[in-house]
Parts: structure tokens; C-alpha cells; sequence
């Protein structure tokens, strides 16, 4: 565990949970939260997975592993949540990188890889990524379908504008869309997720989503339904929720 100050006053802790990706393994976090940015260098023995919190800049990783028994995919059963969008099956070790500067301070995290028994690395870099302390909101994302439209209520596709961020490097990395039957969407009917990869059992699950459209599920007919959508980053910054748009079903 590391704990210290920086000169920016922004401390570092360590922080732990319970959580299963594959076989048995644990995860650890890093977020920033009213100037204070706390991470882990944590790890079990059974591989590398990195995931983050819906709400929260909250990263998650599991570090393992330097040397302990991996689990092999396909040796263990295995479950592919939501919050995860990486993870492999190989020996290696995470490096976090400090920049304490006063005008842009970030963290930049890499998982340098040693491979397995089936594919030997050599220090290869195999996941990174930056996350900021400052605010960096990409732009609100503007509904296009369905609008004061009716629809079957077998089901329809809700439709977005492409992503937009006044940060150069900013892309679409993950979509939250809503549906609710009144608009302050306090028990939403369907809420849906998605990240830009989710990298599992070897392949990315996610290769052909680029995030603007997303089916619905059944719908009750002759009803009035709201939605919105939010667009985040691939550095976990959010964007404000869309206008709320409106449709019915038949």
C-alpha cells in the first residue's frame, strides 16, 4: 500500500472490495473526490480486470497477476458483468503515473504484461488509462428517435446524435439511455449501459456498438414514455443528460 501527500494536497489512500470477474478475484479502485484522489495497488492470484462505477469516477482494478495461479479461460466458470470492460488471463503488474501538476493533475495507469503459458510477453503494454481530476464533460448528446412519435410496443430503437467534446483526445467510450413512464425518471423502465469494448474471453463483445442507438425492450401499449441518454469519455467523464424526449406506443 502507498500513502502520501503531493504537493497539490491531494492524498493518496488505499481502498479494497469483494468482487468476482472470473474464477474468484478481487478488485481495487482509484477516484478523486472533493480534491482528494485515493488508489490501491492491490492483487489476488487470478488475472487482470478493469472495470468502473456507472455514477462515479470510480476506476476498478484487479492487479493480479505477478506470480500467483491464473485462471486460464475456460479452466473456471466465469461471469462477464457490466462494470468490467478488460480482462485477460496473464502474468503482469500495474504502474500508476503521477502527474501532481497545480493546472492538470491526472493519474495515467498502464498493465504491463508478461503473457501466459500460452503466449510469452515481454513487458508489453496491454491496457492503459487517464483519469483527470478536473472536470472534462463532453457535450450533451441531442435525441433524434423516437420524438413525439408512436411506436410499436413490441419494442423500438432509441437513436442519438454523435458524440462531441471540446478535449481533443476525448472519444465515446460508454452510453446510459433511460426510459420512464413519468419525466423526473425516478423508477426508469429500462436503463441501459454500454461500454465502446468489453474485452472477454478474448474478444471485444462490444466490436460493433458505436453507442448512439439502443433496442428497448418489450413495452406496455397505448402508453406515454419518456427517455433520455448520457454520453461518457473513455477518461470516465459524463455528460449532462439530453433533453427528454417523448413517444407511445400502440
Amino acid at each position: 500500500m502507498l500513502n502520501c501527500t503531493i504537493p497539490t494536497n491531494r492524498n493518496f489512500g488505499f481502498r479494497r472490495r469483494g468482487f468476482y470477474r472470473k474464477g474468484g478475484s478481487s478488485f481495487g479502485s482509484l477516484y478523486h473526490k472533493d480534491g482528494q484522489a485515493q488508489y490501491p495497488l492491490f492483487g489476488h492470484t487470478h488475472g487482470y480486470s478493469r472495470g468502473q462505477s456507472k455514477d462515479h469516477k470510480h476506476l476498478w482494478i484487479n492487479v493480479a497477476s505477478a506470480g500467483g495461479a491464473i485462471d486460464n479461460w475456460g479452466e473456471f466458470e466465469g461471469r462477464d458483468y457490466d462494470e468490467f470492460t478488460v480482462t485477460q488471463d496473464e502474468y503482469g503488474f500495474v504502474m500508476v503515473e503521477v502527474d501532481a501538476s497545480q493546472e492538470d493533475p491526472k493519474f495515467t495507469i498502464k498493465r504491463i504484461s508478461q503473457g501466459n503459458e500460452e503466449l510469452e510477453r515481454k513487458n508489453e503494454l496491454r491496457d492503459s488509462l487517464v483519469i483527470y481530476k478536473n472536470e472534462r464533460k463532453p457535450g450533451v448528446p441531442s435525441v433524434i428517435s423516437p420524438n413525439n412519435e408512436t411506436v410499436d410496443f413490441t419494442g423500438t430503437t432509441l437513436k442519438a446524435g454523435n458524440f462531441n467534446s471540446s478535449f481533443s483526445n476525448a472519444f465515446h467510450a460508454a452510453s446510459q439511455w433511460q426510459i420512464a413512464e413519468s419525466n423526473d425518471f425516478e423508477k426508469p423502465i429500462f436503463d441501459s449501459w454500454k461500454q465502446f469494448e468489453n474485452w472477454y474471453y478474448k474478444e471485444n463483445r462490444q466490436k460493433d456498438d458505436d453507442l448512439t442507438d439502443e433496442k428497448t425492450n418489450r413495452l406496455k401499449p397505448n402508453t406515454t414514455y419518456y427517455w433520455r441518454v448520457r454520453y461518457r469519455d473513455q477518461n470516465l467523464n459524463w455528460s449532462d443528460w439530453s433533453t427528454t424526449a417523448t413517444f407511445e406506443t400502440n
